[in-house]
């Protein structure tokens, strides 16, 4: 199984980049808006990807 990293531009769609800074803001806040740990980064980006793709499909 390979691993790869690729910018959010790269595969996303632009309707999908314009819904991203909102819903990421909405799940940082539904954790208490703390952003210290690269865990929890992670966690929030993950979740915003998952909202992200569950609203535009």
């Amino acid at each position: 199984m390979r691993f790869r990293i690729s910018p959010l531009e790269a595969i996303l769609k632009e309707a999908q980049l314009m819904m991203w800074d909102d819903t990421k803001q909405a799940v940082a806040q539904q954790h208490g808006g703390a952003r210290h740990r690269a865990s929890v980064d992670a966690m929030i980006i993950q979740q915003t990807y998952a909202k992200v793709m569950e609203r535009s499909a």
